[in-house]
């Protein structure tokens, strides 16, 4: 678990390398727990773990910014 790389491309290049890992096999359990993923808000580690898919959005959403650029 690792945090403060916010909504940013830092943050893009995490998900992509996650996803180019698993795509390749590997077992990845990297989460985001920056504060501004969960409303600023304490979460336990279930509720992470339950809602990984919101960080998969917040990155398509990125991607999305980026392309309108």
């Amino acid at each position: 678990m690792h945090g403060h790389s916010h909504n940013t491309e830092e943050c893009m290049q995490e998900e992509l390398i996650k996803r180019s890992l698993a795509a390749n096999g590997f077992e990845t359990r990297a989460y985001n727990v920056g504060c501004m993923h969960w409303d600023y808000e304490p979460v336990t580690l279930d509720e992470i773990l339950a809602h990984k898919d919101m960080i998969e959005r917040a990155v398509t959403s990125l991607k999305a910014m980026a392309s309108e650029e």
